[in-house]
């Protein structure tokens, strides 16, 4: 039986059973943990918000998983918030092709999914249609001492410089990864990563009115995450991430997700100290959305 998550079921949940499912906050380490109590399983578990759902598969009346989503950045594009279950193999497989169907009916495109790459998930997601299309390693390091921040002409990110930052993406991600994340700006628009808990701030360079440079800074209390992308041209790759690090407070603990496409950036993180740590499996399931739009069939005698 495939429902909608209600808060009792939250009682069939162990503190132990494991979210397999990666958003960028929790792969960088900022999500919140669980503790034993029904309060902490409930902040963890039931989706927030009017925009978040969440399902349960529960033969015979018995919890055997759960998935929950939320938006990207736009409602086309889904992205796999929680997911866990007793059986990955079995039941696991059950639970995704529902959400398959959930997210056909609702006119969403496209589903996300990040994951261990070690895990059992990524074969079980693979076999219902998901597509492996890039991976990550997360960095993690301190602030270097010798840092200087460069003279670089940031401003901030504004909402026109989406289709400037479309081109951007274009020339540093390859074909293997927009035909899944967007090849068009509305599909890009939709499927952008927002900022954790809507923290932090966007910083782009701009030369003769072609953007050369993007930079999201994520602060915490104690830590700083970052991101970078720079024209292969035009842009400043090293002095971007010299920016975002100078920028860090001293003894803050840094993290920077690195796609395997921007090589560049895990060497230059390497040489600053940085260590590779955990890796990631970013993978899609594309949706066939039923067109309500009349369309012309051939004529048969």
């Amino acid at each position: 039986m495939f429902r909608r998550l209600q808060p009792y079921d939250l009682l069939a949940l162990r503190p132990g059973l494991a979210n397999e499912a990666q958003p960028l906050e929790r792969c960088l380490n900022r999500a919140p943990g669980w503790g034993g109590t029904f309060a902490s399983l409930a902040g963890t578990w039931l989706p927030l918000g009017r925009h978040r759902q969440a399902w349960v598969v529960a033969p015979r009346g018995r919890l055997a998983g759960l998935v929950s989503v939320r938006p990207r950045s736009g409602p086309l594009a889904w992205e796999i918030e929680r997911l866990t279950a007793v059986e990955p193999e079995g039941v696991g497989s059950e639970l995704l092709e529902h959400l398959v169907m959930a997210a056909a009916g609702a006119g969403a495109d496209r589903i996300f999914l990040r994951l261990p790459v070690d895990s059992a998930w990524c074969e079980v997601a693979q076999r219902v249609g998901f597509a492996s299309y890039m991976q990550e390693q997360l960095y993690l390091g301190s602030l270097p001492s010798w840092v200087v921040p460069p003279a670089l002409p940031l401003r901030p990110r504004q909402a026109l410089d989406d289709l400037g930052l479309f081109r951007l993406y274009c020339l540093v991600a390859p074909t293997t990864v927009r035909q899944f994340v967007g090849i068009t700006l509305q599909e890009w628009q939709q499927s952008r990563e927002p900022l954790p808990f809507r923290r932090g701030q966007e910083m782009v360079t701009e030369e003769d009115g072609t953007l050369t440079g993007w930079l999201r800074l994520t602060a915490w209390s104690q830590a700083r995450d970052f991101a970078v992308m720079a024209h292969p041209h035009k842009g400043d790759l090293a002095g971007m991430a010299r920016h975002a690090l100078a920028g860090c407070p001293p003894r803050s603990s840094l993290s920077c997700l690195v796609p395997d496409y921007q090589e560049g950036l895990g060497r230059l993180l390497e040489e600053y100290g940085f260590v590779g740590t955990a890796r990631y499996a970013s993978l899609v399931r594309m949706v066939a959305v039923r067109s309500n739009h009349p369309c012309l069939l051939p004529a048969h005698a």
